[in-house]
């Protein structure tokens, strides 16, 4: 996972932060999250070092978290939430 940023300039575009597996899955607050793929992932508007995005458990597909916060410049998760799907 990485984020980029464009400083306004034709073609530059810089890279801000990347973060891969086994460095989010090391993360304190993690722990008890599947390692699996993300899934839609959404840079914040109002703050574009972090990164949300849903992670859904190939093992039982009605639990899924929302990974609500990872800073990318920090390396930090900030906040996740479980909950169960419906379908």
């Amino acid at each position: 996972m990485d984020t980029d940023s464009v400083d306004g300039r034709a073609n530059d575009v810089g890279e801000d932060g990347v973060l891969d597996g086994e460095e989010l899955w090391a993360l304190p607050g993690y722990v008890g999250i599947p390692r699996v793929h993300l899934q839609q992932p959404v840079v914040r508007l109002d703050n574009p070092d972090v990164v949300c995005f849903k992670v859904v458990s190939d093992a039982d597909w009605k639990k899924a978290w929302m990974i609500q916060q990872v800073d990318m410049r920090k390396k930090e998760l900030v906040a996740a939430v479980q909950y169960y799907t419906i379908n």
